[in-house]
């Protein structure tokens, strides 16, 4: 037997491979770099809250970095203060559903 239900709405949340560019150092010595859509679509201020930047310094052991990412024209702007402190980070960016 089939049928149909009706309930309330529900969200659905498409997720696209994030793209990171090339970073750039800040005068402070911190690092800054963009992340965007690789299909070239707009960020919007709803998104901002689903990513996370994390970096490590051996591509084992991953850290959180918190409050690293903005929004500027559609792109996420991430920011890592704290690259100071090691000669060498490597970075990922996730995207939660």
């Amino acid at each position: 037997m089939f049928g149909s239900v009706l309930s309330t709405n529900a969200r659905l949340r498409g997720l696209v491979t994030q793209r990171l560019f090339t970073p750039s150092l800040r005068t402070d010595g911190g690092g800054t770099f963009m992340s965007g859509d690789t299909d070239g679509g707009l960020l919007t201020t709803n998104d901002l809250p689903f990513f996370s930047l994390w970096s490590s310094t051996n591509l084992a052991d991953w850290e959180l970095l918190p409050d690293t990412g903005s929004l500027s024209n559609g792109v996420l702007w991430l920011s890592d203060s704290s690259a100071t402190n090691s000669p060498q980070r490597f970075y990922r960016v996730s995207e939660r559903p």
